[in-house]
């Protein structure tokens, strides 16, 4: 329609007046407006559901795509027609679970196939009376799950599943694709079904905002059409164009948030429900015309002007460089002019009281500072007006049961303000509240998993928050789940799901719903972490507002509260340092958010400042004791303190030496800036005298941990041996080298992990004494070191016992000790909490070698961020470590209810379990880590281990060369020599990859270790040559005394050479005349040897004939055999029968005589022929006669026999042939075949 519009050819709709009507009355009917364009698309929808039976709706966000065809089904049900859908997000469950798998060799459902099957069969709810059945597919397409759907998208119209079944697509079914676009559909997708696209302003807001006035008094309904085209349909498109929002908002969203406002403001102040506003002709609004009258326009102008402040000011997003939010309030202030907002200050600073009929500032709203004990530092909230206003807006949101998403950077107190809010609401009203913190690998399922969890089986499918109350469930991190390459968040598409339809699908039964009553959402982002941004489907369900980095004055009104109610007995000089202090450190945050070389980068992504810095400031400046701050140099010494917790928090985080300097300066600057007039501050030197060392350790000898100052550097290296020396004796041995920088580290790991909920980041390349200083600063606070022992088989299953061991160590303690006297337990009652020693404190050193799964960091993560590690435990245990810690609990002041149980063994968890991670920041493992798991630059304090200086080098190098002065080298220079070339050849690699790096672009890195190692060869290679070299001397010393002895030798055997060589002459006489003899006998022998000769030739002559006459007769025996072995076949063939009939023939012919007359020579060995009577004589016996011929040998027959019957053999008739062809006697035919053998 539009492309022949745009040709300048108007196509010609199809129109049904009578349904058109029935539209039209069905739109109202569902409190929606009759508009054109609406009812256009649900009759356009129509027509291509008759002609396709699969079709995409799409468009953006809010544009009214599940409302016209919504529309249109009620519209079918309103002329007669059956209609009933089943919905599913494509996207909130696998592949898998969305059209079945064959699992253990079993077929399992999927939700499309089991729609598909019911909607096919008429089963399970369907009925033939339903004439239309739809599937509708609400999520994003992708080429994953799409392509299974051609079958059904083509004129095929059958689902075909793995397991082989078909299911047809019927007359009466249709496919509907609610979708926002397109852009990873291929053309063959695309071109299989109609398509319905809805363009943002083919609806348009309006038709929105009517339905909503609707239900309002002629008053508001005037009213409020004038504020929405006056102020915000003129001033929207201006809007957009001069600001940029934290998330891109559609017109739709602002409006409907707008509405929202209203909606909750109006309630508030009537104290109407929720429901009422949107129940039409309700008495709402005459209760409210009732409570006001006079001033009814009034406040509606302020109400308005309030909610669009924040609906279109609070989206604002935060630039350090450009205060919007001061832009915006003159933009404000010119399109209401109308409403009298005061002149000082900007409008996010007031709020409309309905009673006083005034605009008034949120100061009103803040809460006097009141110090609770025994509470942690981390959990410790100062009102002030950000909170509290952001609070407010908040509590009207829940009240009208929308969504909120807080969006800020790091540190700018989203999830304080919401965890505030919800503490509040349970103590205030009746609902509960959980929290959910996403990471990277969070999935739909083990989101679908953490939500259930919260919520029990009320009734059939129905569930709900326990005790039929409602429940807000916080989703922290709401941007963090991966991103498919399909653009696509699954966990996203989930909550999806349930905000838009309050179901989710059973994963074991994927055939049944869960319906999710009485649950409501609050959510927090960082724009600048995650995927960004979270998919626009979503985004659309919550109100969005932008949470600014608080400015100086807000800090200092937060930490001077706190410092100063600290200070209150340190003195009147020390309590002067309060405001200075807050100002200063204030000054410094701001100074290094400004500056470009502490911008995030590739190398140095783990930059973030913010306000969580500043509080670990103030968290090492609350652990100091007024005992020691009370003498005149208290100020002096208290400052250097804050300088120190400047340094370790801002400083120890640095990798590159100009970026510590340039904080220096700005450290410097800051001190001269805010401390004018203080005394404490005037004797710069002594403030920034180094080295700067605060510990706790030091002052163990006073008999009290007090955290001030050391003195020197010796005083704090003594402290450090001693506990090395305490460590060596309970541990395995560690031969560590304290030089300055391992002691420095030493006492940055014991500041941090001293303080409850601290947890390490120790950063450095391999070999820098992460670990090993990690162990000893443990043992100096007295934590138990606990580590896991990572193998081929450990993974999810073997941590998740771990932790859940640690957990118990940290939090559970075993029943109370009957060592414990009663004056210790009522001591405990008086002072609200459990004994000392009854607490445990435990260290957690995990290595980036023991990451084996990168899903080891999601619960990682989720012990960071709030110790809440999902499903950790099942419920039966947490049954049981409640019971064990119930009374703890309310020592400490916690209800006796499962929530706040559960909060305390959080607490008791965070308060007692240290994580100390040690990391390498070579690659990209780290940065990418740090960006899938935020809570390990967020809620760790980092403590980068730089290079070895040159006297670090140098005294590692003396340690490990003590043992050649011990053995090999006593020359102490030279040991000192060899030391100093160690250290120089390390260090010149250092500039060597610096020039590396510049000209090739490539980083190299050389490590701690590689120096150990250099110096463990260089230990072992001199031992081994000065082994081979003592070797080599004592191998010639032998060699030496061998020769000694060869030459005594060597004179006893010239004398017996002597000896011999007189035998030798004798012997040699001898021997020639022995020669004379034997060339005598040589002649003789000569003549023996040539008549030997001719009698040899004689025999050679002799065996050659026999040779030939041998195989001369072997030739014959090779040809006679076949013969033979034929004429033995013959005989076999004879029997007595046959031998009888030949022997009774009374006158046989010559032949036969002659054959048998043959046999007689050969087996008689006659001396002549035999005549017939002969013959019949030989064959008497005719058995024995057979015999005699089967076992004859015709193999050695004698000379005169072969004469004898060689011319009877050589006859022609003496073969079987011719034997046969006479008719003669069987017996005869056979005994003539031996014949040619013979």
């Amino acid at each position: 329609m539009r492309a022949f519009q745009l040709a300048g050819v108007k196509a010609k709709p199809f129109l049904d007046p009578k349904f058109r009507k029935v539209c039209e009355d069905t739109v109202k009917a569902r409190g929606l407006q009759p508009d054109p364009g609406f009812l256009d698309k649900v009759v356009d929808f129509l027509d291509i559901l008759k002609v396709r039976h699969c079709c995409f709706i799409i468009g953006p966000t809010g544009a009214g795509k599940t409302e016209i065809w919504r529309s249109l089904e009620m519209a079918l049900i309103a002329i007669g027609e059956d209609c009933k859908w089943e919905q599913v997000n494509p996207k909130a469950i696998t592949a898998d679970e969305l059209y079945g798998t064959i699992e253990k060799g079993e077929w399992k459902d999927g939700a499309v196939s089991v729609i598909m099957r019911n909607m096919s069969k008429e089963i399970n709810g369907y009925k033939p009376s339903h004439l239309h059945k739809w599937v509708v597919l609400d999520g994003d397409i992708d080429a994953t799950w799409i392509e299974s759907m051609n079958t059904v998208m083509d004129d095929n119209k059958v689902l075909t599943l793995v397991s082989n079944e078909r299911i047809p697509f019927t007359a009466t079914m249709r496919m509907l694709l609610e979708i926002q676009d397109m852009k990873h559909a291929s053309p063959a997708t695309v071109s299989r079904g109609g398509v319905l696209y809805i363009n943002e302003s083919d609806v348009g807001w309006k038709p929105f905002v009517e339905s909503w006035r609707e239900q309002m008094d002629p008053v508001a309904q005037s009213t409020f059409y004038m504020l929405f085209t006056h102020q915000f349909e003129a001033n929207i498109e201006q809007l957009r164009r001069n600001f940029a929002f934290t998330c891109p908002i559609l017109d739709m969203g602002f409006v409907q948030t707008v509405t929202c406002l209203l909606d909750a403001l109006l309630m508030m102040v009537v104290g109407g429900r929720a429901k009422d506003v949107f129940t039409p002709r309700t008495s709402f609004f005459l209760r409210f015309c009732s409570f006001l009258r006079q001033e009814q326009k009034l406040v509606y102008e302020s109400f308005f002007t309030f909610a669009l402040m924040w609906t279109l000011g609070g989206a604002v997003a935060d630039d350090k460089f450009v205060n919007h939010r001061r832009a915006f309030n003159a933009t404000l202030r010119s399109m209401a002019r109308g409403v009298k907002l005061p002149e000082l200050g900007e409008c996010f600073d007031f709020r409309f009281d309905v009673v006083a009929k005034d605009w008034v500032h949120w100061e009103t709203c803040v809460k006097k500072y009141e110090p609770v004990s025994e509470v942690l530092y981390q959990n410790i909230i100062i009102s002030n007006v950000e909170l509290e206003r952001m609070k407010h807006l908040l509590d009207l949101h829940v009240k009208r049961q929308k969504p909120m998403l807080l969006v800020g950077v790091a540190g700018t107190g989203k999830t304080t303000i919401v965890k505030d809010y919800l503490a509040e609401v349970k103590v205030n009203s009746d609902m509960n509240s959980a929290s959910i913190n996403l990471n990277s690998y969070t999935t739909s399922a083990a989101l679908q998993n953490i939500v259930v969890g919260c919520l029990e089986k009320r009734s059939g499918h129905t569930f709900g928050p326990p005790g039929h109350r409602r429940c807000i469930l916080f989703v922290d991190d709401l941007n963090m789940p991966y991103v498919d390459s399909y653009d696509t968040q699954s966990a996203i598409m989930l909550l999806t799901q349930v905000l838009s339809y309050g179901q989710v699908y059973d994963r074991e039964r994927l055939d049944e719903k869960k319906t999710i009553v009485d649950l409501l959402f609050a959510a927090c982002m960082n724009p600048k972490a995650g995927s960004f941004m979270i998919n626009g489907r979503l985004q659309r369900r919550f109100t969005v507002a932008t949470t600014y980095a608080p400015g100086i004055q807000v800090i200092s009104g937060i930490y001077t509260k706190v410092l100063g109610r600290h200070l209150e007995a340190f003195g009147q000089q020390t309590q002067r340092t309060t405001e200075p202090i807050v100002n200063a450190t204030a000054e410094v945050l701001a100074s290094i958010q400004n500056s470009a070389s502490f911008l995030p980068s590739a190398e140095k992504f783990h930059y973030q400042f913010n306000l969580k810095d500043i509080s670990n400031i103030f968290q090492g400046l609350l652990s100091t004791n007024s005992a020691v701050f009370r003498d005149p140099a208290g100020p002096t010494r208290f400052l250097r303190v804050w300088l120190h917790e400047c340094y370790r928090v801002f400083s120890d985080r640095l990798v590159m030496e100009s970026d510590a300097k340039e904080l220096q300066m700005m450290i410097e600057k800051a001190v001269s800036k805010c401390f004018v007039g203080v005394g404490a501050a005037s004797n710069r030197e002594e403030l920034f005298a180094q080295p700067l060392c605060c510990t706790t350790f030091v002052s163990e000898s006073s008999g009290e941990r007090q955290y001030l100052p050391a003195q020197n550097l010796q005083q704090i290296r003594a402290a450090v041996e001693a506990k090395l020396v305490a460590y060596n004796l309970e541990h395995a041995t560690m031969n560590l080298v304290l030089f300055d920088d391992a002691v420095h580290h030493v006492c940055r790991i014991c500041r941090i992990t001293q303080n409850p909920c601290g947890s390490a980041l120790l950063v450095g390349v391999g070999g820098s004494g992460k670990q090993s200083l990690a162990r000893l600063a443990s043992f100096i606070n007295g934590q138990d070191v606990l580590s896991i022992l990572v193998n081929q088989h450990y993974g999810l299953p073997e941590l998740k016992l771990d932790l859940q061991a640690f957990y118990k160590k940290a939090a559970v303690k075993p029943a109370t000790p009957q060592a414990l006297l009663i004056t210790d337990l009522l001591h405990a009652v008086a002072v609200s909490h459990l004994p000392e020693e009854l607490t445990s404190h435990e260290a957690f050193l995990l290595t980036d070698s023991q990451i084996t799964d990168e899903r080891f960091l999601v619960f990682i993560n989720d012990m960071l961020s709030s110790a809440n590690i999902p499903d950790l435990f099942a419920r039966e245990e947490y049954d049981n470590i409640f019971s064990a810690i119930r009374n703890a609990a309310k020592f400490a002041g916690y209800a006796d209810d499962r929530e706040s149980l559960f909060q305390y063994f959080l607490d008791k968890v965070r308060s007692n379990l240290h994580l100390i991670l040690c990391h390498s920041p070579v690659g990209s493992t780290f940065r990418v880590r740090g960006r899938k798991f935020p809570a390990l630059i967020s809620c760790m304090v980092l403590d980068v281990f730089h290079a070895w200086p040159r006297d670090a080098l140098v005294g590692v190098a003396d340690r490990f060369l003590v043992v050649l002065a011990e053995r090999n080298i006593p020359n102490e220079e030279t040991l000192a020599s060899i030391a100093h070339h160690a250290a120089e050849v390390h260090v010149s690699i250092y500039e060597a990859n610096r020039r590396y790096l510049e000209e090739e672009r490539r980083f190299n890195s050389t490590t701690p270790k590689a120096f150990l190692e250099l110096i463990s060869f260089y230990v072992r290679m001199l031992s081994s040559k000065q082994e081979n070299v003592q070797f080599n001397v004592s191998r010639l010393e032998r060699g030496l005394a061998i020769m000694h002895d060869v030459q005594e030798g060597v004179a006893d055997l010239k004398q017996d050479l002597e000896i011999t060589l007189r035998q030798v002459d004798e012997k040699k006489i001898a021997t020639e005349e022995l020669i004379k003899q034997v060339t005598a006998a040589s002649q003789v022998a000569a003549v023996e040897k040539e008549a030997a000769r001719q009698e040899h030739g004689k025999c050679e002559a002799l065996a050659a004939e026999a040779q030939r006459m041998k195989d001369q007769a072997d030739q014959e025996l090779v040809e006679a055999l076949p013969a033979m072995e034929k004429a033995r076949a013959a005989v076999d063939c004879l029997d007595k029968t046959s031998i009888t009939e030949l022997k009774a023939l009374g006158k046989p012919p010559r032949e036969c005589i002659d054959v048998v007359a043959a046999c007689g020579f050969l087996l008689k060995q006659e001396k002549r022929k035999l005549d017939w009577k002969g013959c019949q004589k030989m064959m008497q016996s005719p058995q024995q006669f057979i015999d005699e011929v089967k076992v004859f040998n015709a193999e050695s027959i004698p000379e005169q026999v072969l004469a004898n019957t060689d011319a009877l053999i050589g006859a022609d008739f003496f073969n079987f042939e011719s034997m046969k062809s006479k008719s003669l006697a069987a017996a005869c035919q056979e005994l003539a075949h031996p014949a040619p053998a013979t």
